[in-house]
């Protein structure tokens, strides 16, 4: 603001009021809702952090528009889609702020380590939610993709994602480390912030293999023969 610029009256738009109007006009309730909530959870949210929620939620809503266009064309692509869509940008936001880190690390040295959670976090849920989104003809799942746009029978779509995590899961272990040989000194944040994530990921896990909207009630996958309880490894994963 200029120092001749005049002060937002009260009770006048702001920056949440302009990116919702619906707010200030009383034309939705719903964006009025939406409004309110924005408004309540800037509240003691740095500044930092708040612009990186109000980006990734944007591209959320951008992507609700390419996701319902058209069928994605390749793996990549469906990648590309996803990562907005599933607010997966989000996640380190509310692990920085739920946690109360301070982690001035730059973001872009921390985006190998973010793609590799990314892909791991996903095709985790493909794979486990595969059965229930084949029978609801939901195009969005990397297991349908594959078999799609590679012409893969389903097993060897399977074998393919499962393959994908394992180097998805291999490269957080080696990102991981390198993050904090490198910055681990100098930002005594950044410990606390890849413990975040690694629990993340095996929650993730934990909750797909048993979550009842995959697999109905009382279902879930059992542990692989060989491995100690509660472990599941994805070289064995079958369909029939």
């Amino acid at each position: 603001m200029s120092p001749t610029a005049t002060p937002p009256r009260p009770g006048g738009p702001t920056s949440t009021s302009r990116c919702w109007p619906g707010r200030r006009r009383g034309r939705s309730a719903h964006l009025r809702l939406l409004g309110q909530t924005l408004e309540r959870a800037r509240q003691g949210v740095p500044q930092r952090l708040w612009d990186r929620f109000t980006s990734g939620f944007s591209e959320v809503v951008r992507a609700a528009s390419v996701k319902s266009a058209a069928p994605v064309r390749d793996y990549p692509g469906y990648l590309a889609v996803r990562r907005a869509d599933a607010a997966f940008d989000l996640v380190g936001v509310a692990i920085e702020h739920g946690l109360g880190l301070e982690l001035r690390l730059e973001q872009e040295r921390l985006a190998a380590f973010h793609d590799a959670c990314f892909e791991h976090t996903i095709l985790v849920n493909d794979l486990l939610s595969f059965r229930k989104e084949c029978a609801a003809d939901e195009p969005m799942n990397a297991v349908g993709v594959l078999r799609r746009t590679e012409g893969l029978e389903l097993q060897a779509a399977v074998d393919a994602v499962c393959l994908r995590l394992r180097v998805a899961e291999d490269a957080y272990f080696v990102q991981a480390a390198a993050l904090e040989t490198a910055h681990g000194a100098r930002h005594p944040a950044l410990g606390p912030y890849l413990d975040a994530w690694a629990q993340m990921l095996s929650g993730n896990l934990a909750w797909s293999l048993a979550c009842p909207r995959y697999h109905g009630a009382g279902g879930g996958w059992s542990t692989a023969p060989g491995c100690p309880p509660g472990w599941c490894s994805t070289r064995t994963a079958r369909c029939s």
